[in-house]
C-alpha cells in the first residue's frame, strides 16, 4: 500500500517552477531520500506531501487522502499521521524541552487536555515526555529551556517530539543541517532507526552525499524540480551525482 504518491505534480512560483511533472509513488514503511542541489525542488516536494504547499497541477495524495482538499476530520487525521521536522526553528524557545516534545501528542488530544498538559501536566505525560527523551539520549534535559541545549540536542528534542506523536508518515527537512560531520550521522542514523521501530515511512532531504548509505531503501535526485535518478543506494555513483548535481 502507498503512503504517499505524486502523480505529473507541477508546482510554479513567480520566480520559476518550482516542480515540474513530478511523478512519485512511496510504499509504506520505506525510507527514502531526497537529494539534490539546493533550489532543485527537495524542500517544495516535502512541503506539497506535508500538506503545506499547493500543486499548480496534479494530484497528491497522502496516507489515502488527498492534502489539500480532505474535510477537517481528515485534515485533523493527516495532522496527526504526519510528522514532520525541519532543519531549524523546531522548538518554541518560550517553553521548556517538556513542552516542546508533547506538543507532539496534540493531534491527539482535544483542545481541553492540550491547555491542561500545558499548566497542569499528568504523570502519564510527563513519562511519555521522558521516555522519548531517554530515546534520543537526553532524558536528563526535561525541564530545561531550549536555549540551554546546543543544535545538535534541540534538533533531538525535535525527533523526541516524533516519537510521541508517532506518525505514520516522517517527513524531514535537511534535519542534520548545520551539525559537524559526526553529529550529522548520529542524528540521522538514530532518526532512520526510531522510523523502523515504529514500522513507519520516511522521506528526509539531504544535501550531504555522504550521509547516503544501505540505511535507505531509495534514493530519488532532483534536478530543476524534474525526478532524474529514482533507484537504490547502490546504484549511486558518482558519474550519477554528477548529473543530479549538475549545474
Amino acid at each position: 500500500m502507498s503512503a504517499c504518491s505524486l502523480d505529473a505534480v507541477s508546482v510554479s512560483f513567480a520566480e520559476g517552477r518550482g516542480l515540474h511533472d513530478v511523478r512519485l509513488e512511496i510504499p509504506r514503511g520505506q525510507v527514502v531520500a531526497l537529494i539534490g542541489a539546493s533550489g532543485s525542488g527537495k524542500t517544495t516536494l516535502l512541503r506539497v506531501l506535508a500538506g503545506l504547499q499547493e500543486p499548480t497541477r496534479g494530484e497528491v495524495e497522502v496516507l489515502g487522502d488527498d492534502p489539500m482538499a480532505s474535510s477537517g476530520a481528515a485534515r485533523r487525521r493527516l495532522r496527526r499521521d504526519v510528522g514532520l521536522m525541519m532543519q531549524r526553528d523546531n522548538l518554541v524557545e518560550g517553553l521548556r524541552v517538556f513542552h516542546n516534545v508533547i506538543m507532539g501528542r496534540l493531534g491527539h488530544w482535544s483542545t481541553v487536555r492540550s491547555l491542561l498538559a500545558r499548566v497542569w501536566p499528568r504523570r502519564a505525560e510527563i513519562a511519555l515526555a521522558h521516555d522519548a527523551l531517554q530515546r534520543v539520549e537526553l532524558g536528563s534535559r526535561l525541564w530545561d529551556w531550549p536555549t540551554q541545549l546546543s543544535g545538535g540536542e534541540q534538533q533531538r528534542v525535535a525527533l523526541a517530539r516524533l516519537v510521541v506523536q508517532a506518525p505514520k508518515l516522517w517527513l524531514a527537512d535537511e534535519p542534520a543541517a548545520g551539525l559537524d560531520p559526526r553529529l550529522r550521522r548520529e542524528l540521522l542514523t538514530m532518526l532512520i532507526a526510531l522510523v523502523r521501530e515504529h514500522d513507519a515511512t520516511l522521506v528526509v532531504t539531504l544535501h550531504d552525499v555522504e550521509l547516503l548509505d544501505e540505511h535507505f531503501d531509495r534514493i530519488v535526485g532532483l534536478r530543476a524540480g524534474q525526478v532524474t535518478f529514482d533507484s537504490s543506494p547502490a546504484e549511486v555513483d558518482d558519474a550519477r551525482l554528477a548529473e543530479i548535481y549538475a549545474a
